[in-house]
């Protein structure tokens, strides 16, 4: 088994152009003023929409997917996912001496938003399975591309600190990346389509986020990406 196990090459492409395209942001930061580069930030949001309704047109039972969003979204409130994500972005920023920035709600936010595009988008739990089943890192390397002009644009208004979330996103998507291995021959082909489109849903919030439509907290939509496992197999022992 191990034998077959190949090193996450898109995984480590996009993850290495975010770091690259967050440091030069970052040292252009405050050197222009406020909103000089929102047009890219808008692209980031219409081309969050596009991969979400993409990556959602992947679905095979179209009722498994929006009852998993709906039981996602109770246990994401009831929870309030969003807020304990948020204490502990303070706590990290407030250990790391970065205490200025989380006197900013809207900075907070816009981190949270950032965090969840490049760690729980469509594209990128569809490319770290996809890369980790046949090999195939094609889908992380064409992200990585859009991602440039993404991640240079955040930096610029979020900074060093952005740098950060690059770590989560090694351990999530290199985490579905080992598992998808594993997880082949218990998990059926429809199950994962549905997960994907799940996910893909959870883009296209993101992408309403940025570009400040009102939507849900596309946080608390996170549970939604365990939960369609189970009910898609309940609903395949119903349709057998």
């Amino acid at each position: 088994m191990a034998e077959n196990i190949a090193m996450p090459v898109g995984i480590i492409i996009d993850c290495s152009v975010i770091f690259a395209a967050t440091i030069v942001g970052s040292l252009m930061k405050g050197k222009y003023q406020k909103g000089k580069f929102q047009f890219l930030i808008n692209f980031s949001g219409l081309s969050a929409i596009c991969i979400g309704i993409i990556s959602l047109i992947k679905q095979e039972n179209i009722s498994v997917v929006l009852f998993s969003l709906g039981l996602g979204l109770i246990v994401g409130e009831k929870f309030q996912i969003y807020e304990i994500i948020k204490k502990i972005a303070r706590q990290i920023f407030f250990l790391l001496h970065l205490e200025k920035e989380t006197l900013s709600e809207e900075y907070v936010s816009l981190y949270l938003l950032v965090l969840m595009i490049f760690c729980a988008s469509g594209t990128n739990i569809f490319g770290a399975i996809t890369e980790g089943l046949n090999g195939d890192a094609t889908i992380l390397i064409a992200k990585s591309v859009m991602d440039i002009f993404g991640a240079f644009t955040f930096a610029t208004v979020l900074g060093f600190p952005m740098l950060l979330i690059i770590i989560p996103q090694v351990i999530i998507l290199g985490a579905l990346f080992f598992l998808s291995t594993f997880m082949a021959p218990h998990i059926t082909a429809t199950a994962i389509e549905n997960f994907i489109s799940v996910g893909g849903i959870i883009t296209l919030v993101i992408g309403l986020d940025i570009l400040h439509f009102k939507s849900v907290n596309a946080i608390n939509l996170l549970p939604a990406l365990i939960i369609v496992f189970f009910v898609d197999s309940i609903a395949r022992m119903f349709l057998l």
